[in-house]
C-alpha cells in the first residue's frame, strides 16, 4: 500500500472578535509560500503571499495576526527543514502591500497572490474612533454649512448625508463599527440644528423691558420680551389638535399635537378690546402646558413655521369665548432668561452635539473591549 501523501496546504483562521473580519493564514509547502486572507464584511476582502525568506527576515504580512498563529506557521516551516540566515526576527511594521483589497476573496484555495493588492486600511482601534469622531464632526459641519444656504437642505443632508457617510467610511476602511458613527452624526447635526436655528431666528431681534402687554404690537421688531406688570386671562384658553402619521415596524400610528394658546393682555384689558398678545405652547392630549408657568414675565416670540398651528388655536379661543385679536398678534412662548436666549441656544447646539459623540466614544470603546476580551477567549 502506498505511503499517504502529506498536504500540500496547512491553514489556520482567526478572528478579531467581531462579526465582520475573519482572517487565515495558511502555509503552502509546495510553492514554499505563506499566504495571508482577509475576509472582510459584504464583498470587501484582500489576500498576500511572501516567501519563506521574506517571512524570517521582514516579519508576516500580517503583523496583527495572533502570537500562536505566528509561532505555529513558523513551526510549520521550520518541519520542512528550512532553514533561515539569521534567528526569526519579530514582526515588523507591514509592507507597502498586505491583506486590503476591495476585490472579493476567489472560492476555494485559488491563489490569492494572484488578487490586485492596494495600500493598507486595516486601521488600529485608536484610528477607527478617531474616524468615526470625524464623521460625526463633518455631519455637524455640513449641517452648519447647509443651514446658512437653506434650512430645509440642512435637514434633509443630515437625515441622509450622515449616514451614507458612516457606510462610506465603513466601506472604505473596512471597519463595520464606522457604520453607527453614521447614525450618531445624524442624530448630532439634527441635535446641532434645531437649537442653532432656534438661536438664528430670536437673535435676528432685539430684546425689550416694557410695562405689560399692550406695549408688544408697538414692538414689531422685538423677539425677546421681560414684562414688569403681565397680566394672563387663565379662562379664556384656545386648543387645535394636529394629526399626523408615521410608519413603525408594526405599521402606521396617529399622533396627535396639541397647540394651547391663552391670551396676554394689559392690566386695563376689556373684552370689546383686541388681544395684544398670546402665550402659547405644545403638548399631547391630556396634558395642560399653560398652567405650569402662567406668571413668567420672560418671553420669547415662537417660530415662524409653527406659527399657523397657533394661528388655529387662537381662532377657536376667538369662536368659543367671542374675543377679538390684532391681526398681527405676536404669539410668544414663556422663557426665563429672554434677553440671554440666543446665547442660550447656540450653547446648546454646542453641548447636544458634545453628548452625542461622547456617547458614539463610549460604544465604542465598550464594543472594542469586549472584542478583544473575545478574542482572548478563544485563543487556545
Amino acid at each position: 500500500m502506498a505511503d499517504k501523501k502529506p498536504p500540500q496546504i496547512r491553514s489556520w483562521e482567526w478572528t478579531d472578535g467581531g462579526p465582520y473580519n475573519r482572517y487565515e493564514a495558511y502555509v503552502d509547502f509546495e510553492a514554499k509560500e505563506i499566504g495571508w486572507v482577509w475576509f472582510g464584511p459584504k464583498d470587501m476582502g484582500g489576500a498576500g503571499t511572501q516567501t519563506y525568506e521574506e517571512f524570517f527576515e521582514k516579519g508576516p504580512m500580517d503583523p496583527d495576526a495572533p502570537p500562536y498563529v505566528l509561532s505555529a506557521v513558523t513551526d510549520a516551516v521550520l518541519a520542512t527543514g528550512y532553514r533561515p540566515e539569521a534567528p526569526p526576527a519579530p514582526p515588523s511594521p507591514p509592507p507597502e502591500e498586505t491583506l486590503s483589497s476591495t476585490k472579493p476573496r476567489a472560492a476555494g484555495l485559488a491563489r490569492p497572490d494572484m488578487m490586485p493588492l492596494r495600500q493598507a486600511t486595516d486601521l488600529s482601534d485608536s484610528m477607527t474612533i478617531l474616524i468615526g469622531l470625524g464623521v460625526i464632526a463633518a455631519s455637524v459641519g455640513f449641517a452648519w454649512l447647509a443651514s446658512t444656504i437653506d434650512p430645509v437642505l440642512a435637514r434633509y443632508g443630515s437625515l441622509f448625508g450622515s449616514v451614507l457617510l458612516g457606510f462610506a467610511a465603513s466601506f472604505r476602511f473596512g471597519r463595520g463599527l464606522l457604520v453607527p458613527a453614521g447614525f450618531f452624526g445624524m442624530a448630532a447635526a439634527i441635535a446641532f440644528l434645531l437649537p442653532y436655528e432656534r438661536g438664528r431666528e430670536v437673535a435676528r431681534g432685539t430684546a425689550r423691558h416694557i410695562e405689560n402687554a399692550g406695549e408688544i404690537p408697538r414692538a414689531p421688531e422685538a423677539t425677546r420680551f421681560t414684562l414688569t406688570n403681565p397680566r394672563v386671562l387663565k379662562g379664556l384658553n384656545g386648543q387645535h389638535e394636529v394629526k399626523s402619521y408615521r410608519n413603525f415596524g408594526s405599521g402606521p400610528r396617529e399622533q396627535i399635537t396639541v397647540y394651547h394658546v391663552i391670551p396676554l393682555v394689559s392690566p386695563d384689558w376689556q373684552k370689546d378690546q383686541p388681544i395684544p398678545a398670546w402665550i402659547s405652547c405644545t403638548t399631547t392630549p391630556g396634558f395642560d402646558c399653560l398652567s405650569r408657568n402662567p406668571s413668567l414675565q420672560g418671553f420669547v416670540r415662537v417660530r415662524e413655521s409653527d406659527r399657523a398651528g397657533y394661528l388655529n388655536a387662537i381662532r377657536a379661543a376667538q369662536a368659543r369665548y367671542s374675543l377679538k385679536s390684532l391681526p398681527d398678534s405676536a404669539i410668544l412662548v414663556a422663557n426665563s432668561d429672554p434677553e440671554d436666549a440666543p446665547a442660550n441656544a447656540f450653547r446648546l447646539a454646542m453641548l447636544l452635539p458634545t453628548g452625542i459623540a461622547a456617547g458614539w466614544l463610549a460604544l465604542s470603546l465598550g464594543y472594542i473591549l469586549w472584542r478583544r476580551r473575545q478574542a482572548r477567549t478563544k485563543s487556545p
